[in-house]
C-alpha cells in the first residue's frame, strides 16, 4: 500500500514563486512537484528530504535508485512502511514511541507519516530524536517572538537555519528501542546533521549500546558521555569496509569516563558510516548515561572542492600578498591539489594548521611537464597534527607551482588551514 507524502500547504510555503505563476490549488501544486519540482530538487514537505533519504540509505543507490523520482517512489511504496527516516525531523519509529495514543490505535508507519503531515505537526507533537517543535520555540526566545506557536514555521527555521547555527532542537531523549549490543544492528540515527542527547543504561545485563550514523558532508563531531555513576567507555569506529560492522582495526577513538569526569571525543569525520559504542568496564559495573552528539559541518573557503590530481588542481591564480584556504582531507577525499603562479622571484612562506589528525603539504614544481607529481620535484614538506603549526619558507623563481595536501592513513580525517604568503 502506497502513501502520498506530498504536502500542498508546505510546498506552497516553501516555494512562493509558484503562487506568482498562478499555481495555487492543491492539485496544481502536486502536479508541479511530480512533473517539475522533484527534478529541481524542491522539497515535497519539510520532512521529506529526498537528498537526505538517498544518502541515509545507500542500499537504494546500490540498487540503482538514484533519481529523486525513483527515491520518492521507493519512499511512498516501500520506505515509509519499512520505517525509514526521510528527514532529520521525522522518524516514524520514534514518533510512535513517544505518541503512545497513536501506537494504541495501531497506526502503521504509513499512517504515522500521514498523521504527522495532516495533524501531528500542527499539534506540536515530537517527531524525531533531533526535533521537538515546542521545545525549539521555548528555548529560543527570538523564534518564539517571531513565530509564536507556529510549529511549521519552527520546523522550517530549524531546517533552513537552526541546524547550521548549531541550535539545540530537542531535550534529552531515550532511544525508541534499546540500542543493540552488537554493531550490526546498531540504533540507526540516519545522517547525523543535528545535535541530540540520548539517555540510557549499560551494565551487567546490557554491556554495550551501539549507535550507527552516516556522514555525507565532512563534519567536526563532539561526543560527550556524562551522568555516570560508574566507569564507562565511549568508543568511535569508522566502518571503512562498509560492511555495517565495527571490525577490529576500525576503532578511531576510545575514552573512559567516570562519576566526576565525562568521556569526551572530538574528531573530524569524512563521508561514510560510523559506530558509537557505550560500554561498561567490567562485569559488575552498571550505570545510566547521557550521550551528547554535536556535529558541525566543515566550511570550505574554496568555491569547488580541490581536485585529487594535478590535472584538476584548484587554481589560486597569481600569488600577491597572502592567501588562506580552509578545506578537508580524509578517508573519502585523501588529497587536495592547488596550483599558483609567481610572476617574479619571490620568497614563499607556506603554513599548515587547524588540523585534528596528521596532515601534510608538499610544495613542488612540475619540472618535466609530465602533468603529475614526481618525488624528485619536491621543494619542501610541512606537516601538522592536533592544530600544530607547520611552516615552510622557500625562495622561488617565476613560474607555475603546485601544493598537494593529504593524509597518510585510511582513518585520518581533518580540516585544515593553509596559508601562502609572498
Amino acid at each position: 500500500m502506497a502513501v502520498n507524502l506530498f504536502d500542498a500547504r508546505s510546498y506552497a510555503s516553501l516555494n512562493p514563486d509558484l503562487a506568482v505563476a498562478g499555481i495555487t490549488s492543491p492539485q496544481q501544486l502536486e502536479n508541479h512537484y511530480r512533473t517539475t519540482g522533484i527534478n529541481e530538487g524542491r522539497l515535497a514537505s519539510p520532512f521529506v528530504d529526498l537528498r537526505y533519504y538517498g544518502r541515509s540509505n545507500p542500499d537504494l543507490g546500490r540498487a540503482g535508485l538514484t533519481t529523486n523520482t525513483q527515491l520518492l517512489s521507493h519512499l511512498e511504496n516501500f520506505g515509509a512502511n519499512e520505517g525509514r527516516r526521510s528527514s532529520v525531523t521525522f522518524s516514524p519509529n520514534f514518533y510512535k514511541s513517544v505518541n503512545t495514543d497513536l501506537a494504541a490505535v495501531g497506526f502503521n508507519n504509513e499512517q504515522l507519516y500521514k498523521h504527522f503531515t495532516e495533524i501531528g505537526l500542527s499539534e506540536g507533537r515530537v517527531s524525531s530524536e533531533f526535533f521537538n517543535a515546542p521545545f525549539y520555540l521555548a528555548n529560543n526566545s527570538d523564534l518564539r517572538a517571531a513565530f509564536g506557536n507556529n510549529y511549521q514555521a519552527a520546523l522550517l527555521h530549524f531546517l533552513n537555519n537552526g541546524i547550521r547555527e548549531g541550535r539545540v532542537a530537542s531535550p534529552t531523549v531515550s532511544p525508541y528501542t534499546d540500542p543493540s549490543n552488537v554493531s550490526s544492528t546498531a540504533y540507526d540515527l540516519g545522517t547525523l546533521v543535528a545535535k541530540a542527547t540520548f539517555s540510557d543504561f549499560v551494565g551487567t545485563t546490557d554491556r554495550d549500546d551501539y549507535y550507527g550514523f552516516r556522514v555525507v558532508d565532512p563534519i567536526n563531531l563532539n561526543l560527550n558521555l556524562s551522568g555516570l555513576s560508574g566507569s564507562a567507555t565511549l568508543k568511535l569506529f569508522a566502518d571503512t569496509n562498509e560492511n555495517g560492522v565495527a571490525d577490529s582495526g576500525e576503532e578511531i577513538a576510545s575514552v573512559t569516563g567516570n562519576v566526576s569526569t565525562p568521556a569526551v571525543i572530538n574528531k573530524t569525520l569524512g563521508a561514510g558510516y560510523y559506530h558509537i559504542d557505550v560500554t561498561t568496564q567490567n562485569t559488575t559495573t552498571s550505570t545510566l548515561y547521557n550521550l551528547a552528539m554535536s556535529p558541525s559541518v566543515i566550511q570550505s573557503t574554496n568555491t569547488t572542492d580541490p581536485g585529487n590530481s594535478q590535472g584538476n588542481a584548484f587554481s589560486l591564480g597569481t600569488l600577491s600578498g597572502s592567501r588562506t584556504v580552509t578545506d578537508f582531507v580524509g578517508s573519502t577525499d585523501r588529497v587536495d591539489f592547488y596550483s599558483f603562479v609567481l610572476n617574479g622571484n619571490r620568497t614563499l612562506n607556506l603554513s599548515l594548521n587547524g588540523t585534528t589528525d596528521p596532515a601534510f603539504a608538499i610544495l613542488y614544481r612540475d619540472t618535466n611537464n609530465n602533468g603529475q607529481f614526481d618525488s624528485t620535484e619536491t621543494l619542501g614538506l610541512v606537516n601538522s597534527a592536533n592544530n600544530s603549526l607547520g611552516t615552510l619558507t622557500q625562495d622561488l623563481t617565476a613560474g607555475n607551482y603546485f601544493v598537494q595536501v593529504f593524509t597518510n592513513t585510511n582513518t585520518a580525517n581533518t580540516s585544515y588551514n593553509m596559508s601562502l604568503t609572498v
